[in-house]
This record gives structure tokens, C-alpha cells and sequence, in this order.
């Protein structure tokens, strides 16, 4: 569970596209909500839930804590606007007031044209859910992650999580995550980060080594006669500090594949390749950004 005794822990995947399982329309009242229920908890047709617990269940709000170990922090739902799904922190009975501006939100696609799927991969202690906005040939995905921590620290004290999701303000449904990791903004949660008085504290930020192969938000493009990639993990610092690294996710200097399930040369491992960042109703020049990948099958804690 840290960095010098690293531990995988099997993952699960779901998707709107498994039988039975629940939809998210253009009116989102309740979907975000009952979507992460029945993969959190309940499960759906053939596929179990991934042991969480849910409490304070009211209309469309709902509480979700992970099983594995018993954390301190639980991330609070608030699905009862049709445009968008707010999130929040509770930790130690205290709700931490999360600003949608700021720490993100999942929004509806308003257009008629663009439709929205989502996939998510579940450990029993955390997850990655993975809104999917599709106009024609295009789709667009962005990432919300909650759950445990890879962490560097020696004493936690309770907050050994992460939260980060990459919707905010402004863009055509694309991804704030380059943006993130190319400044260092503090737009993520970490250890440290909440208090008892509900008053965030300063934030974490986001860092990786492949944004320095990137030279900017915009992606590498292919070249000729190069077949190599570049992966890189995802650090959660708060300077000068590694505070630890989110299990499961890696990113790719490339942006050129599908998304979609795919492997990795030299991982035994299937992973979800998505665009991050990619303006939908634009040509695939004018798209930038970068892959972020998510592992199937197993993350480490």
C-alpha cells in the first residue's frame, strides 16, 4: 500500500454497453448516481458489484466508501441536476464543500447530436469513471478517479486517497488533465488536504514525467519509420513533495489510436485507451492532447 511495499489489487470493469446495465441520457437527473451504485454495490446483469458500501441514500444523493482497507474518506453524490452530477469529500463527518469550478463535476451533453456512454473500472479501493462523449466518428472522454492512494508518506493519518476529476468549466466536453499536469495547478485532493472544519486547505497538484517529452499541451505526432511510445505514471504532489502516484493510470505521449480496450507491448495487462482533451465537432489536426490508459485487470496500492 505505499511505495516500498506496493500491493495489486484485482480491478473490475464495467461499461454501458455490458446487458442490463444502467443508461445516462441527456436529462442526467439520477444517472450518475445510480450508475456508480450499480457498479459500486449492487452490480447488474452478470456482473457483481465491487463490494463498496452506500449510505445516506436520499432521492439522488448518495455516499460511497470502499471497502479495502476502511477509509476515513468517503466521496459524497449529488445527481439531482439534469446538466450536471456534483461530487464532494466527507471525511470524518465533515463535508469538505468541493467548488465544481475548481475540483470538477460530470456534465449531460445538451446537444442532440452527441451522445454520452461511460466506462468504469472498480477495486475495492478505488475507481475511475470514465464519462464518454461521442459525436459521429469522435469520442471524447474524460476521467473522474477517487480511492487509494500508491502513497510516499509515512503516516497518512486517514487520508491516504485521491481525488481528481478532469471536468470543468469551459471546453467542448474535453479534459482539463493536460492542462493539469503541464502547470501543476492544484486541482486534486490528497492526503492532507482535508480538515475537520471543512475548510480545504491548499490542494494537491498533478504531475508526470511525459509532459516534459510533450513540450506542451499538444500531443507527439506520429513520425515515420518511429513505432515507439512513451508511458508515464501519474504523480499527486504538493510541492516539493511526492505524495504518491494514482494506481491503475498511465499516460501516452501518443494520440493517434481508438479508444477502446487494447494491450500494451511488454504489460500483461488489458487497458482502456482514451483521448484526453479532444475538442468534439473539431478535425483530427486541430485535436490535441494526450492517451491516458487504464489498467482492467489489476492496480497497485
Amino acid at each position: 500500500m505505499s511505495f516500498l511495499n506496493p500491493v495489486p489489487v484485482p480491478a473490475t470493469y464495467y461499461s454501458s454497453a455490458d446487458a442490463e446495465a444502467p443508461q445516462l441520457g441527456a436529462d442526467l437527473t439520477g444517472g450518475v448516481k445510480t450508475v456508480l451504485k450499480a457498479c459500486l454495490v449492487t452490480g447488474y446483469g452478470t456482473k457483481p458489484g465491487a463490494g463498496w458500501t452506500m449510505t445516506g441514500e436520499e432521492d439522488h444523493k448518495a455516499v460511497f466508501t470502499a471497502p479495502d482497507p476502511a477509509p476515513q474518506v468517503s466521496l459524497t453524490v449529488d445527481s439531482s441536476n439534469a446538466q450536471w452530477t456534483l461530487f464532494d469529500l466527507l471525511w470524518r463527518g465533515h463535508k469538505q464543500g468541493l467548488v465544481p469550478a475548481k475540483h470538477g463535476y460530470i456534465k449531460a451533453a445538451p446537444h442532440g447530436d452527441i451522445s454520452l456512454r461511460w466506462q468504469l473500472v472498480a477495486t475495492k479501493r478505488g475507481f475511475a469513471f470514465i464519462p464518454d462523449y461521442v459525436y459521429n466518428s469522435q469520442s471524447n472522454q474524460t476521467i473522474c478517479y477517487f480511492g487509494g492512494l500508491n502513497h510516499n508518506l509515512t503516516n497518512p493519518a486517514g487520508q491516504d486517497f485521491a481525488f481528481y476529476c478532469s471536468t470543468r468549466n469551459g471546453g467542448l466536453y474535453g479534459s482539463a488533465l493536460i492542462n493539469d499536469l503541464l502547470s501543476g495547478s492544484p486541482w486534486a485532493l490528497g492526503a492532507g488536504d482535508l480538515v475537520e472544519d471543512g475548510n480545504i486547505r491548499a490542494l494537491a497538484g498533478l504531475r508526470s514525467l511525459i509532459t516534459a517529452a510533450t513540450g506542451g499541451a499538444q500531443a507527439i505526432q506520429p513520425q515515420a519509420g518511429v513505432a515507439a511510445k512513451t508511458y508515464a505514471e501519474i504523480y499527486l504532489t504538493r510541492a516539493p513533495l511526492i505524495l504518491g502516484k494514482l494506481p491503475g493510470l498511465i499516460l501516452c505521449s501518443h494520440y493517434d489510436d481508438v479508444p477502446g480496450i487494447t494491450t500494451i507491448d511488454g504489460s500483461p495487462h488489458r487497458w482502456i485507451y482514451t483521448r484526453q482533451n479532444n475538442p468534439l465537432r473539431e478535425t483530427e489536426s486541430d485535436m490535441i492532447g494526450l492517451g491516458l490508459l487504464v489498467n482492467l485487470d489489476e492496480w497497485v496500492y
